[in-house]
């Protein structure tokens, strides 16, 4: 940072806060001063008015105190810019201490006073946006791989930057055309190398063509460890040059991880500050706004949710009812957050695996409302879950006669409240519940039901289901009917459970695991090649795109000679894309796998990222080489293993 340059400026600054200097009396002191925190740095505003110049000062409270303790004057701990014109001053982020409190001042000057300062009031503000060791090393990294670009040629650039003795400290670049997404450089893959659109990296690609600019931006993003090859949260410099993104990461070590999260929901509340409430809560309820694992939970001053990207049924619920799967209260200790903030930490279902895990949260009240995100610690719990082995039926009966327990216990809005939010879920299993005049006022996964009839439900056969529940009395009923299932989204068997108690309706229900699923994809895929014999290649892809060849969760996916799909109706994008390129969210190249089976065939088993259910879900692909032809189905479950077919 800049510092007085000489002991006369070090003098001329301390007669002016002394106001010893008063040849004339200078211009007014600056009005209206503001200091906040930006991307770019602190940003420093005033009013503009008749002084010739002005000057800016400002320090930190550890650079005020370290002069103090050593003896010399305060003022010796000011860094300052003159400002010849104008009314504003960025001090740059790259000399900032992220997270640290600044004092900040404004005077003006007249040229014709021999330096006279006209001083106005200190200013405080935190510097949300800086630069720590790790991120200056990465910029320095990617700025010298732009300065080779620049001296030499793009060609000599890709492949000095695709060999493996380019990682230097863990840091891997890569290059990407702006334009169209393709991958020019990537060390740790080659498998990324052309184009990325239509694969499962678009949105990453896309995201960081977006951020690029010419000035250089981090991010947070979930990337591979250069060393260790283990996925890990890592920040990134991205920098664009002549239409071409240049960028590198660093790990973002555990201790790390919480200034990360803090400097999360600071952007948060600047946002907030900057825009108002009503664009940060439509903004943090979108996609866009997830960083890596972070999400930002937003709850207003009555402690009700306002935004929350990945489980938006909990908006209009309040904080203080969440509780954990372990019963442990940890709405009401994120509702206690101060200005000063608090750290909570508890059991919370990861967004990806749904599987509960360590989540460490930071939470801030700020102008009444609570700004919250956190960070995932440690692995997924991996203790048995008690509706993993137990009989569906017999689970039902038990989670709905709970879901009266809690109501007699605690009351209505309590219940209503827990049965509404994501803590409720169990499995597949979840409530769904209505008034004495059959009005939904509970269900977690469909809100948009809520305040509606539930007699007025009727499934795709006709069958008037929601008259079927609504006629249960204290004894109960069972009825079965068809729902989407969670995670295809087509309509499947799904068998509830509904009882009246105090008028109010109680229900909750499971799909019907199909008998025998594996053989019956397998019999699926025969099926489909036996149509394939009679009608050839073009009729069998026109037929199995269509919805009439949809059994159940049972779909077709096939690929020609070539291994390019030609029917790939889960993800119909793909079509026209060699096999080869499936992946997961989690980077199982699933593709590669199916497509090493031959004519003896084989299982291929992959996680499902599933919004709408609170266990891991696993897809089973059996695939077979037909006639030269992949032939592929696959069926979900929430096993790990597919069971012995013979």
């Amino acid at each position: 940072m800049p510092k007085l340059l000489s002991l006369f400026a070090v003098a001329l600054i301390a007669l002016c806060f002394a106001g010893l200097v008063s040849a004339q009396t200078p211009p007014a002191a600056p009005t209206g001063v503001t200091a906040r925190s930006a991307e770019e740095g602190i940003v420093i505003r005033w009013n503009p008015n008749d002084a010739a110049a002005h000057w800016v000062a400002w320090m930190n409270q550890g650079e005020y105190e370290s002069a103090r303790d050593g003896g010399d004057g305060w003022t010796t701990a000011l860094n300052y810019a003159a400002v010849p014109s104008g009314s504003a001053h960025v001090v740059p982020a790259e000399s900032l201490v992220k997270g640290d409190d600044y004092w900040v001042i404004v005077g003006s000057v007249d040229r014709q006073t021999a330096g006279a300062v006209q001083w106005g009031r200190w200013s405080r503000v935190t510097a949300i946006y800086g630069m720590s060791a790790d991120d200056m090393v990465t910029r320095a990294y990617v700025q010298a791989a732009i300065k080779y670009y620049e001296a030499n040629d793009l060609g000599a650039t890709i492949a000095r930057y695709n060999s493996p003795d380019s990682i230097e400290d863990g840091r891997a670049l890569f290059v990407l055309v702006q334009a169209d997404l393709n991958v020019l450089a990537a060390p740790l893959d080659g498998l990324l190398l052309g184009p990325a659109v239509g694969t499962l990296y678009e949105p990453l690609m896309r995201h960081t063509a977006e951020l690029a600019a010419e000035a250089g931006a981090f991010y947070e993003l979930q990337g591979v460890n250069a060393v260790t090859g283990l996925r890990e949260l890592q920040r990134a410099y991205i920098v664009e040059r002549d239409g071409l993104v240049f960028w590198a990461a660093h790990s973002i070590l555990l201790e790390n991880v919480e200034s990360a999260t803090q400097e999360y929901v600071n952007k948060a509340i600047a946002r907030y500050e900057a825009e108002g409430l009503e664009a940060t809560i439509a903004y943090h309820n979108s996609p866009q706004s997830l960083d890596g694992q972070f999400y930002l939970f937003l709850i207003g001053a009555d402690d009700i949710y306002l935004a929350h990207p990945i489980f938006p049924h909990l908006i209009g619920t309040d904080i203080k009812d969440v509780v954990g799967s372990n019963g442990y209260e940890l709405g009401k200790d994120i509702a206690k957050a101060t200005e000063q903030g608090n750290w909570v930490e508890y059991l919370w279902p990861h967004p990806v695996t749904r599987r509960e895990q360590h989540k460490v949260t930071w939470a801030v009240r700020h102008d009444g409302l609570i700004f919250a995100s956190g960070y995932y610690a440690g692995e997924p719990e991996t203790g048995s879950r008690e509706w993993l082995e137990a009989d569906p039926r017999e689970y039902t009966l038990r989670y709905v006669q709970r879901a009266i327990q809690r109501y007699d216990r605690d009351g209505l809005e309590s219940m209503l409240n827990y049965y509404n939010s994501v803590a409720s879920f169990e499995g597949q299993w979840y409530l769904f519940a209505t008034d004495e005049k059959d009005i939904y006022n509970v269900h977690p996964l469909l809100p948009h039901l809520r305040g509606t009839d539930l007699k007025d439900v009727v499934d795709s056969s006709g069958f008037e289901l929601g008259k079927a529940l609504a006629a249960a009395t204290e004894s109960g009923v069972w009825v079965e009917y068809l729902w989407p299932h969670p995670v295809t989204l087509l309509e499947s068997p799904k068998i509830a459970y509904a009882a009246r108690h105090d008028g109010i309706l109680f229900a909750s229900g499971y799909y019907e695991a199909p008998a025998n699923a594996a053989v019956r994809t397998q019999e699926y895929v025969r099926k489909a090649i036996d149509f394939y014999q009679a009608n050839g290649q073009e009729a069998t892809a026109a037929f199995y795109t269509g919805p009439a060849s949809f059994e159940g969760q049972w779909r077709l996916s096939m690929t020609n000679e070539s291994d390019v799909l030609i029917v790939h109706s889960y993800q119909p994008r793909y079509v026209g894309s060699p096999i080869a390129d499936l992946r997961t969210l989690d980077g199982q190249e699933i593709g590669k796998e199916i497509a090493s089976a031959t004519a003896a065939s084989r299982w291929t088993t992959f996680v499902v990222p599933s919004p709408g259910a609170s266990e891991t879900v696993y897809g089973h692909a059996w695939s077979i080489r037909h006639d030269g032809r992949l032939f592929f189905s696959t069926y979900y479950d929430d096993r790990p293993e597919v069971p012995y077919v013979p």
